[in-house]
């Protein structure tokens, strides 16, 4: 199934959402969706599609086990990792629903075009300039637009060009220079990194969600990270500075979804990273959180 079709069908509630809580329901429900509950949907029907809303950590342990015997053309918007409560969810599905899906996945295409046609990208938001060197080897997240049976898809990944530093030895880029962002968010995968991180953290994005907020990176590793003009780089050293890649950066991405609405930065949600822009990540979500400073003003010169 194409990216294009799939997300026809999901703005013509042509297609269910799969739940995995009361919350979920409410919402879906309340947007006009049919809902399934994730325990009686058939993951084995390859004539199946559907939308995953994922909002629970035991949503996800589901998901793992059936990842071997699933057919179905499935797409998730997991809120679990991020904020899972339902005016957050309420939030990034109204983003989710507004957008014009052709038109993204168009910007899509041709931002992953841009972004490889050259070894070295310039970035410039307002008066900053961040230089992103690539190396020879080079890996993205996604750019197809075909939706295979048995892979279970963020919707976030059709809506952003992405490479990522996977492998610590073979890193795919590497970051200078400075980027004027408007706001983060951080996705924790799972339950302890949640509850050892998530207040610290949304007090943090409630200060960048001001406004004012730059990181600067030196040799790939974030050297400074201001928020509301207050420097807080010792902050994000002390909790992250010895955790698995610590400050270095793990993604450079440019959010292609033109939002209606305007994004509300004190929300930690997906789909605000999607914004069109440039949106820069650390960590790798597993000993520390994934954390993006997303820039809308960013643009590759």
């Amino acid at each position: 199934m194409n990216a294009n079709t799939y997300f026809e069908s999901l703005l013509s509630r042509s297609i269910p959402i799969v739940v995995d809580s009361d919350i979920a329901l409410d919402v879906a429900r309340n947007e006009g969706f049919k809902t399934v509950d994730i325990s009686s949907f058939d993951f084995t029907d390859k004539n199946a599609c559907a939308l995953m809303l994922i909002t629970t950590y035991d949503g996800h342990a589901k998901l793992r086990k059936l990842w071997d015997i699933t057919k179905a053309k499935l797409a998730h918007l997991a809120t679990a990792k991020f904020d899972s409560g339902a005016e957050s969810l309420k939030y990034s599905l109204h983003k989710l629903l507004a957008l014009d899906h052709q038109a993204t996945l168009k910007r899509r295409a041709e931002s992953y075009e841009i972004l490889l046609a050259k070894p070295t990208i310039q970035v410039r938001s307002g008066h900053h300039t961040l230089q992103c060197t690539l190396s020879d080897s080079v890996e993205i997240a996604n750019d197809s637009d075909d939706m295979l049976e048995g892979w279970f898809y963020s919707v976030a990944e059709f809506f952003e060009a992405s490479i990522v530093n996977i492998s610590e030895e073979q890193p795919s880029f590497s970051l200078d220079g400075e980027l004027a962002f408007d706001g983060f968010i951080y996705l924790a995968n799972n339950q302890n990194l949640k509850d050892k991180f998530a207040g610290e953290l949304s007090e943090l994005l409630k200060q960048a969600s001001r406004g004012n907020n730059i990181v600067e990176f030196k040799e790939n590793v974030a050297q400074r990270i201001v928020l509301n003009n207050t420097d807080v780089t010792e902050k994000f050293r002390s909790m992250f500075g010895d955790l698995e890649r610590g400050l270095a950066a793990t993604e450079f991405a440019v959010g292609c979804a033109k939002h209606p609405n305007p994004v509300d930065w004190s929300i930690n949600s997906l789909l605000n990273e999607s914004s069109c822009g440039v949106h820069v990540g650390i960590g790798m979500g597993q000993n520390m959180p994934h954390i993006d400073f997303i820039s809308t003003s960013a643009r590759i010169v």
